[in-house]
């Protein structure tokens, strides 16, 4: 029986049996890290850049990811990308077929345009002060500030001037979800509230008083909605910030990039929770969900006890 932290036994869950049967391994590892670095916070980036690393969040608004990742993929593979440039995006939505409410989320992309050099500069000037931090302290250190400095929900100052979050979730058909992909991508350690991550890292006794500490009176951790998170995202942060911690005292798999340069821990650990309650991903290698995976192979569920009760958890609800 493995001791590792969560995060650790995630990884090898992922890694060594639920990838595909021929290079399924390497397409894991190597699309892992590829997101860590384009997504490792960087103050220095010009804008069509930092462009480049988000557009596609629209994508995934209100459809299968599975679906959206396919798109995105056919559109980087154009000779000349559509959307390479913020100010240059095609006004004719037909290279969007495909996609579910396209024409919605071709204006939502024109809008995004639109507003993107004020966002841009929000953002550099947040990763330039984060970034002076980083120097000095650790990414754990610095956690809280960078949602400060971002703006995100739960840590937003009150009278403070438009910050990075709050621009982008002002624009039409935008909110606090897709806000947080986007910065999440740019390499702020945020996460979309979601409850299964919450209820993931409450199996942590340490992380499940953590929680509790912050719900009211009357009100447990097993009685938190999806919508009740979207209001109080800062319970994911905590939840994320605990299995980070825990992660981070034990060493790191060698076959992944350096974590320790900007917030990519923190990215590493949300991409494996994520990962964990997601059907299979060609472009990720995994074949199998290791939701099912562990309800349906008794060596796994009792080599991975911890992770065999979150996922019968999951699949009883």
């Amino acid at each position: 029986m493995t001791t590792s932290s969560l995060v650790h036994q995630l990884y090898e869950l992922l890694l060594n049996h639920c990838t595909l049967p021929e290079n399924g391994r390497d397409i894991f590892r190597a699309k892992i890290n590829h997101i860590l670095v384009s997504t490792t916070l960087n103050a220095s980036e010009d804008i069509d850049t930092v462009w480049r690393k988000t557009w596609d969040k629209i994508f995934y608004q209100n459809a299968r990811a599975a679906n959206a990742s396919d798109h995105i993929d056919r559109l980087n593979e154009l000779p000349a990308h559509p959307l390479a440039q913020f100010n240059n995006i095609p006004s004719d939505a037909s290279f969007l077929k495909g996609l579910k409410h396209y024409t919605v989320k071709h204006k939502r992309l024109i809008e995004l345009g639109h507003a993107w050099p004020s966002i841009y500069d929000l953002h550099a000037s947040a990763a330039r002060t984060i970034s002076e931090s980083l120097a000095h302290r650790s990414a754990e250190q610095i956690v809280d500030l960078a949602r400060t400095t971002i703006g995100a929900p739960g840590y937003r100052e009150r009278g403070a001037p438009l910050s990075l979050c709050s621009a982008i979730e002002n624009l039409d058909g935008f909110a606090a979800t897709t806000a947080f992909h986007i910065c999440a991508d740019l390499g702020y350690p945020v996460y979309k509230p979601d409850r299964w991550v919450v209820r993931f890292a409450a199996t942590d006794p340490a992380t499940k008083a953590a929680l509790q500490s912050e719900l009211p009176t009357g009100k447990s951790i097993k009685d938190i909605t999806q919508a009740y998170l979207n209001r109080h995202p800062r319970l994911v942060m905590i939840a994320l910030d605990h299995l980070t911690s825990a992660f981070t005292g034990q060493p790191q798999p060698a076959d992944i990039v350096d974590l320790d340069i900007g917030f990519r821990r923190h990215r590493f650990v949300d991409l494996m929770v994520v990962k964990f309650g997601m059907m299979p991903e060609r472009q990720f290698g995994l074949a199998v969900s290791p939701l099912t995976l562990l309800q349906e192979n008794a060596a796994l569920a009792a080599r991975y006890p911890a992770l065999h009760q979150i996922a019968a958890t999951m699949h009883s609800s």
